[in-house]
């Protein structure tokens, strides 16, 4: 028996003020201001390239417990409809959200709700 749940939105507290983040596609562009709002709430995100890519590492115990991460990320992304890179290495995850290509994928809002989720 398997059971699907599916996720609609994310609602994100800051210390500042409350935020709803949708999950799904979306072509509008963020603001600087919202992005750093989440990176403050989020702190392992790195912000590359301007406010075109968030991207994080993180490092486990063993090869087994980073495989199943990887995996765990890659199918609540896909199940999110949320394009996510992720890449194992050795024991390292990465994961980088956007895309530094000009004007190809740019940060949206639910990248920013996957990068709250897996924090």
């Amino acid at each position: 028996m398997s059971t699907t749940n599916t996720v609609q939105s994310l609602t994100v507290e800051t210390a500042a003020e409350q935020g709803s983040i949708q999950v799904g596609a979306s072509k509008a562009r963020l603001k600087p201001e919202r992005i750093q709002e989440v990176l403050s709430a989020a702190p392992a995100w790195q912000l590359l390239d301007g406010t075109a890519t968030l991207h994080r590492e993180k490092k486990f115990p063993d090869a087994v417990a980073a495989m199943l991460y990887s995996s765990y990320v890659s199918s609540l992304a896909s199940s999110l409809k949320v394009q996510a890179s992720v890449r194992l290495r050795g024991l390292r995850v990465l994961v980088t959200l956007g895309s530094a290509r000009k004007n190809r994928h740019p940060l949206n809002e639910a990248q920013l709700g996957l990068a709250a989720m897996i924090s």
